[in-house]
């Protein structure tokens, strides 16, 4: 990841005059989905507490549906990051 942050600094630096920690403050890329709103919008999902709310709900909603399997998943900030890929 380091290697990427730092080939991204380079072309932002050349193409924008911007860095990653500009667009990054918190060194983590952004996370983007079109699942939050209907029609799909696709959007940078800024607020962390929304989109893991939003996540939670779903999961609760799945696990109630009849004949399903409950998934028992720990929606850890990893965990919603590779979720939303």
């Amino acid at each position: 990841m380091e290697t990427f942050q730092n080939m991204l600094n380079d072309k932002l630096g050349i193409h924008f005059d911007l860095t990653f920690h500009n667009l990054c403050p918190n060194r983590r890329p952004p996370i983007f989905g079109d699942f939050m709103r209907e029609p799909p919008v696709y959007e940078d999902l800024a607020n962390f507490r929304i989109l893991k709310n939003f996540m939670e709900n779903h999961l609760l909603e799945y696990n109630a549906m009849p004949g399903t399997v409950p998934m028992r998943l720990v929606l850890f900030k990893d965990a919603i990051e590779h979720g939303t890929v």
